[in-house]
């Protein structure tokens, strides 16, 4: 779990990796995406292996 303060915190996970990886700036887009609020998830795969980003509650 990542959190920079009480109200936000995200959940990292490495999961099996499932084609090549993202486009650069394809990726920077969908993760300004999930910070700003506009999506729930975020996930690249990066040398081989799937990163999955979510915002928890708590």
């Amino acid at each position: 779990m990542i959190s920079s303060d009480g109200d936000n915190a995200f959940e990292l996970q490495q999961l099996p990796a499932t084609g090549d990886g993202d486009d650069g700036s394809q990726g920077i887009l969908r993760m300004i995406s999930l910070l700003s609020g506009c999506s729930d998830e975020f996930d690249s795969v990066v040398r081989g292996s799937r990163w999955q980003l979510n915002p928890v509650k708590v």
